[in-house]
């Protein structure tokens, strides 16, 4: 089908296809993470366990934020144990954020530790 320039759109009719298909492979996705985490539970534990925040397995708080930040913990979460109102200043519900001139915790740490959950090593 050629695509028709459609005026009142600003766009072209017919071009919303790219859309249509994301939406299918989330949807795909979906199901078969569902289907998969029915039929082999432990599946879908380890998953929900390599995607958890890491602050969630710290048992208990730190004596300072710097004593955090110097181990790669950041943001943690007022559900954690680790969690101490006195290191939330603002009151956000996430405690030792990283100062404006620090850019917090690299990407890759973060990456590398989901991969070694998923992996079980």
């Amino acid at each position: 089908m050629d695509e028709v320039q459609d005026s009142e759109r600003g766009g072209f009719a017919g071009g919303g296809g790219f859309g249509l298909m994301v939406l299918w492979m989330v949807a795909c996705s979906a199901v078969i993470l569902f289907g998969l985490s029915r039929m082999h539970p432990e599946i879908g534990a380890r998953v929900a366990y390599a995607f958890r925040d890491p602050a969630m397995d710290l048992s208990k708080p730190f004596p300072s934020c710097k004593a955090a930040h110097a181990v790669g913990v950041y943001d943690i979460p007022r559900e954690s144990p680790a969690y101490v109102q006195w290191q939330d200043p603002e009151g956000s519900g996430l405690a030792c954020k990283p100062p404006p001139d620090d850019p917090g915790p690299d990407g890759s740490a973060r990456a590398k530790l989901i991969w070694k959950r998923l992996s079980g090593r």
